[in-house]
């Protein structure tokens, strides 16, 4: 009798040994995609803050312009009173 609850014990633990093969493969798969997405969010995240650092540049650029036209035009008023 032994030898037989042996058989099937060693038969139990083939099975989970191989199911726990599988959820360790599967683990592994998981893992690395979510280091690819992690990397692809941070990407993501590199060019918002690139494209913000950009906007912020041009706004600087926008206002430095209409800074310069406004004294352009307060000189020339200054200058030639209507």
């Amino acid at each position: 009798m032994s030898l037989k609850y042996s058989a099937t014990n060693d038969e139990q633990i083939k099975k989970l040994k191989n199911r726990v093969s599988k959820l360790e493969s599967q683990q592994r798969k998981k893992i690395i995609e979510v280091l690819r997405i992690r990397r692809f969010k941070e990407g993501l995240e590199k060019l918002g803050d690139e494209a913000k650092r950009q906007f912020i540049k041009e706004q600087e650029k926008l206002e430095q312009k209409e800074s310069d036209e406004q004294a352009s035009i307060s000189f020339v008023l200054k200058r030639n009173p209507i």
